[in-house]
């Protein structure tokens, strides 16, 4: 679509200079000429027109999130929303009511950052609660969500030019780890580890790509920084703990368990010394 638009600008531009080279020079215009000038004004019109069909699609995907509850579904919707901003923004075109696009844009990354990390530790903790379950495969496969959502989280704040781009990293990072550490301990022992086929109902938004992540129940600091510009400045007040808590399993007995045990305590001594 953002390839469709400029090329119909450049069409529009193209039109524009020609007109004014055969241009008469009086304040009359005459058959053809007229004819030329009364078609470049349609085609403006049916750009403008073009132009405004991705930002009505993402002001409308955007009021939609607003309103969701599933972070899942909020999510979504954003993801869809930044991509339509940023396909109108690439053709350096801005709406006719004076919108910033760019502005647009970074203000719904910004809450898609702080979405995908929420939706982050919700995957993390049914994966938690599966466990507890004795669950172990879809538990696993929660955790992975978890990371994939981190993952998109990172690489959007990498864009954005977050100051937190480095934590998130480590939060993935960590959660991989001790996630590649639970499957290795799944092989040795013979349980499910995940990712085999087994149903998960855990709806995730097309963008994941596939990673790992770790038990106990996760908080995450869903704070974003950009020098003075937060997403708190558009209206975003959802702020949790600068620490992963973690629950540890209350079921014990098996190997699975007691590395579950080990590796959570890994994680909250990790997370006290990075404070």
């Amino acid at each position: 679509l953002g390839e469709v638009l400029r090329e119909a600008r450049r069409y529009l531009d193209r039109a524009r200079s020609h007109a004014s080279a055969i241009d008469r020079g009086d304040e009359f215009l005459f058959g053809e000429q007229r004819e030329l000038r009364e078609e470049i004004d349609r085609l403006s019109e049916d750009v403008d027109r073009l132009m405004s069909v991705p930002v009505r699609l993402a002001r409308d995907a955007r009021e939609r999130a607003q309103s969701a509850d599933d972070p899942a579904e909020r999510a979504e919707l954003l993801e869809l929303a930044y991509q339509r901003y940023r396909t109108v923004e690439a053709t350096d075109v801005f709406c006719q009511d004076g919108d910033d696009l760019a502005a647009a844009a970074t203000t719904v990354g910004d809450t898609l950052v702080l979405t995908l990390r929420e939706l982050a530790r919700v995957r993390w903790n049914e994966g938690t609660d599966r466990k507890q379950a004795d669950d172990l495969g879809p538990a696993m496969d929660r955790w992975a969500d978890a990371i994939e959502h981190l993952e998109r989280a990172e690489e959007l704040a990498s864009e954005l030019d977050h100051r937190e781009v480095a934590q998130v990293e480590a939060q993935r990072e960590r959660l991989e780890q001790t996630l590649a550490k639970m499957r290795e301990t799944a092989d040795q022992t013979g349980e499910t580890p995940g990712r085999t086929g087994g149903e998960t109902d855990a709806k995730t938004p097309s963008h994941q790509a596939g990673t790992n992540s770790t038990p106990g129940t996760l908080t995450l600091d869903d704070r974003v920084h950009r020098g003075s510009h937060t997403a708190g400045d558009s209206g975003d007040s959802s702020v949790a703990p600068d620490e992963t808590e973690t629950r540890v399993p209350e079921k014990s007995g098996g190997a699975t368990n007691e590395t579950v045990n080990q590796l959570t305590e890994e994680i909250r001594q990790s997370d006290h010394n990075e404070e």
